[in-house]
């Protein structure tokens, strides 16, 4: 059916009609799809077909997307427990980001409230309704997940300070789920550019924090919009952790001290060289941690060289 030819021959008000028409058939196919999932579900007939669960029946047999189908068995199994959820569906009062918002929160006890309070609702309106009734009672523990990196699959190349991981006490986990693009995407396109080696293991990072840091956030990146137009966290998180590691960090410090001191020798000789070391000592007073660090590096110019103790 040659759908474009069709449609352009059709008047206005006849076109805006029949595209009510077909939401709605839309909207009760959804419906019906989500009661067979549940079925489905129920009498476990995916594994009579040879599946090991109801998502990968989907997937592989229906070739749905791994988001689509996730949001429709979601649908499906909440609606075991609150049959209601088909006639919402049914009617669009509610949609599947709805149903993904509210499945955490939703019991017996609350759940007329929550159905009234999502329909017909954006998801920023849903999560500002949830957050009212949902008050967080405590922070998010900080995290920083290590995700797994499957063979013949390109995830990163950036490099993760080891400065920033050790601020963390998290144990190295693989993630439960995580998205890997296809060799012909155009992810993959661009970072099979680089050289193997240079590709990392992505992580990921989470914590709460309050709206003033979300404001803070949203500021910087307009400000620096410029270097990174598309807006990524990431690269604004690493700038500015860059910016403040160079500034504070004595072991930086301690390098570019020590990279002057090279620079010195190269030109004048190891005598005014050495000169620039006479201030680490006095430096050495507020970061004492970092004197085996100091020593190492000026053995290299002259191992009969002696600091003074810091004691």
């Amino acid at each position: 059916m040659n759908f474009k030819n069709d449609l352009s021959k059709i008047k206005d008000n006849q076109l805006l009609d029949n595209f009510s028409h077909v939401v709605r058939q839309e909207r009760e196919s959804i419906a019906l799809v989500v009661a067979h999932l549940a079925e489905i579900d129920k009498r476990k007939l995916y594994a009579r077909e040879g599946y090991s669960s109801l998502f990968s029946y989907c997937v592989k047999k229906f070739h749905y997307s791994e988001q689509a189908i996730y949001r429709r068995i979601q649908a499906a199994r909440l609606s075991q427990h609150f049959p209601e959820i088909l006639a919402l569906l049914d009617s669009g009062a509610i949609h599947f980001t709805a149903l993904t918002l509210i499945s955490p929160y939703v019991k017996q006890e609350n759940k007329e409230i929550l159905f009234q309070g999502v329909q017909r609702k954006s998801k920023q309106e849903i999560e500002t309704f949830l957050a009212s009734h949902f008050p967080m009672t405590k922070n998010i523990p900080d995290k920083i997940t290590r995700l797994s990196h499957p063979k013949n699959s390109v995830l990163a190349l950036e490099k993760v300070p080891s400065e920033i991981l050790s601020l963390f006490d998290q144990k190295q986990e693989d993630a439960q789920k995580i998205t890997i693009a296809s060799d012909s995407s155009p992810l993959n396109a661009e970072l099979n550019q680089g050289s193997q080696s240079e590709m990392k293991r992505r992580i990921k990072i989470e914590f709460s924090a309050d709206e003033q840091l979300a404001e803070k956030i949203k500021r910087v990146k307009e400000v620096m919009r410029h270097t990174y137009p598309h807006g990524r966290l990431e690269d604004i998180f690493n700038e500015l952790l860059e910016f403040y590691l160079e500034k504070k960090a004595p072991e930086r410090r301690i390098a570019r001290i020590e990279k002057a001191a090279r620079t010195k020798k190269e030109k004048t000789g190891d005598k005014e060289a050495l000169n620039d070391f006479k201030r680490i000592p006095g430096f050495l007073e507020y970061f004492p941690r970092c004197k085996n660090v100091v020593l190492e590096a000026i053995k290299q110019f002259d191992p009969r060289f002696s600091m003074p103790s810091s004691d």
